[in-house]
């Protein structure tokens, strides 16, 4: 008997891919695409994946170890918006030119709606999303503390995956993204 909790994805490959593969029964086949890779969750911090789980049958997981290796987490597949990958340096650079770039400012029947559509939309892990809210946040004139709040949480979020990508510490990468945000860095 397959015991498909701690699976590795050799022997995944092995027993299931003509069988799985093909009925779409599992859906955890093509999902070997993260193993080895880097990423980033606003709810865990950054890690790397180092395998896959199903965890006794209640749905399928990457095992992301933590940086330090002290911790394992486990990031339902289904939850995609709930991580991801860190950029190449090059790729990263590109997308942070963008912080700043001109932009029509959206508009809201209120201050209540404004607040509301930052606080849903700031649970995103699309960088480029990230990038856009920043830039909405910039236009805001009126910030309210909790528009404060999500526009350091989300510089915080690009900072931590900068300092990682280009091997700085982290306050240096705060600092960097937070003159861009400033516009001191254009």
């Amino acid at each position: 008997m397959v015991d498909w909790q701690h699976i590795s994805l050799e022997s995944y490959r092995k027993i299931c891919h003509d069988s799985f593969e093909h009925q779409g029964s599992l859906s955890l086949v093509g999902q070997d695409k993260y193993l080895g890779k880097i990423v980033l969750s606003t709810n865990f911090g950054v890690g790397k994946v180092v395998g896959l789980d199903t965890l006794g049958g209640k749905g399928e997981y990457l095992v992301v170890e933590s940086m330090d290796h002290n911790v394992k987490n486990f990031l339902p597949v289904a939850g995609e918006n709930n991580f991801r990958l860190l950029l190449e340096e090059d790729d990263l650079i590109k997308r942070l030119d963008a912080i700043g770039e001109d932009t029509s400012a959206l508009e809201f029947e209120s201050k209540k709606d404004r607040i509301n559509y930052f606080k849903n939309t700031s649970k995103t892990q699309k960088f480029d999303v990230i990038i856009e809210l920043i830039n909405q946040l910039i236009l805001v004139e009126d910030r309210g503390a909790l528009e404060n709040q999500i526009l350091d949480k989300l510089s915080d979020t690009i900072a931590l995956e900068h300092s990682i990508t280009k091997k700085l510490d982290l306050e240096q990468s705060k600092k960097f993204i937070n003159d861009l945000i400033q516009g001191d860095n254009r």
